[in-house]
């Protein structure tokens, strides 16, 4: 049915702008049958969130989908890293838009405290999915040669430039923090921090420019 509601919409918006870009994307989790809700916490949710991206990759397009998120409040370590199984189930797919970072209760409450958490997860869980890049530079072959047998290897720019991006650090951690305040505490902490002091990098003056004619053209196709 999800596939047959995407071709649709992809139809209709066809005849009304042939060559119009579109996302093949859609949300189809399990329902549970003695409440009638859906069941975000379900298994099959992450997975048919996967055959949602290998359609997409069947007919050629971009993919949203959703299988992120939570069925309920998270009360231990289990429930927030439980979001991070389902990260790598729909990633290892190969999804380019994932949705529901941060949402609570089925979808029907969102926490920025969570959203902090949920990208911790996945940013642990992204190591799982990286591809081991086999070159010259990263065989260190020349690095090898310059410490020789029973050397030490942590004193070489080579290592400077390269052990933050090859080996996951736990440095800022929230999750794995130590300390007295809970998980949510810190990640509350964060969410403040945050809010704070971050200021959003400008767009580039083009992509400005580009975003004003797009919107030009659909407000005078409007009217």
């Amino acid at each position: 049915m999800d596939n047959a509601e995407n071709l649709a919409g992809i139809t209709i918006l066809q005849c009304v702008e042939e060559g119009a870009p579109v996302i093949y994307g859609g949300e189809s989790p399990p329902a549970d049958m003695r409440s009638g809700t859906v069941d975000y916490n379900a298994p099959e949710y992450p997975l048919t969130s996967a055959g949602i991206s290998q359609l997409a990759d069947f007919y050629d397009l971009p993919c949203y989908s959703a299988g992120y998120g939570l069925g309920k409040i998270p009360k231990n370590m289990n429930d927030l890293m439980s979001g991070a199984l389902k990260f790598v189930l729909i990633y290892s797919n190969l999804c380019d838009i994932i949705a529901g970072f941060g949402e609570l209760e089925n979808a029907e409450s969102m926490s920025l405290d969570q959203v902090v958490l949920d990208v911790e997860a996945i940013e642990q869980a992204k190591p799982y999915l990286k591809n081991v890049q086999v070159n010259e530079d990263t065989l260190a072959f020349d690095a090898i040669k310059k410490v020789g047998p029973g050397g030490s290897f942590l004193d070489l720019k080579h290592t400077l430039e390269h052990f933050r991006e090859e080996v996951w650090l736990e440095e800022g951690s929230i999750i794995l923090s130590k300390g007295d305040e809970s998980v949510r505490e810190r990640a509350k902490q964060k969410v403040n921090e945050v809010l704070e002091t971050h200021e959003p990098e400008p767009l580039d003056e083009d992509v400005e420019k580009e975003i004003d004619n797009i919107l030009k053209k659909c407000e005078k196709k409007m009217v």
